[in-house]
């Protein structure tokens, strides 16, 4: 319940797994508080990557990138992204050759890579991993669709959302 936790529980909870790397994600209404949590996170984890992505990142990677707190941001479909972005920080590398990423230069200009290609192949995704999330946490909240409040997750089949909110992304 990230989203209920206070800042020193956050660090507390950072601090029990030591993460390798944090990403963050956020539709554009909540982008303030990913930079107020990348600028937390980076205060007390000095040296561990920054990654955001999701929406915002895709649609912003100028913004997201000005926040010195983030080092890469992820643009569109991240799953091949994200996942080749890791391999290359555990190899010791940087990822600024990785298509679908946005990065800051040494002097602090933002470079945003060519898009990566969709997935054609969408069978070739994992489903996922069910047993990783704690669904119960997250019952007694209302989500974005009209089931209301009760022990579900949401998965999207296709590309993109299919409801139909004018005040979107």
């Amino acid at each position: 319940k990230v989203w209920e936790a206070s800042d020193a529980e956050i660090i507390q909870r950072l601090q029990e797994i030591q993460p390798e790397v944090v990403g963050l994600g956020a539709f554009t209404p909540d982008a303030v508080e990913m930079h107020r949590v990348a600028t937390l996170v980076r205060s007390h984890f000095p040296k561990v990557p920054i990654i955001a992505g999701g929406p915002h990142a895709s649609a912003d990677p100028q913004e997201t990138l000005s926040n010195t707190a983030i080092d890469y941001a992820v643009m569109g479909e991240g799953e091949e992204t994200f996942l080749e972005l890791l391999n290359t920080l555990a190899a010791g590398r940087n990822g600024h050759s990785l298509n679908g990423l946005a990065w800051r230069d040494d002097h602090g200009a933002v470079t945003q890579n060519p898009e990566r290609a969709p997935i054609m192949d969408m069978d070739s995704m994992p489903f996922p991993a069910w047993d990783l999330i704690d669904i119960e946490a997250y019952k007694d909240y209302r989500g974005a669709t009209p089931v209301g409040k009760r022990r579900f997750m949401s998965i999207f089949t296709s590309r993109a959302c299919p409801y139909k909110c004018t005040y979107c992304h």
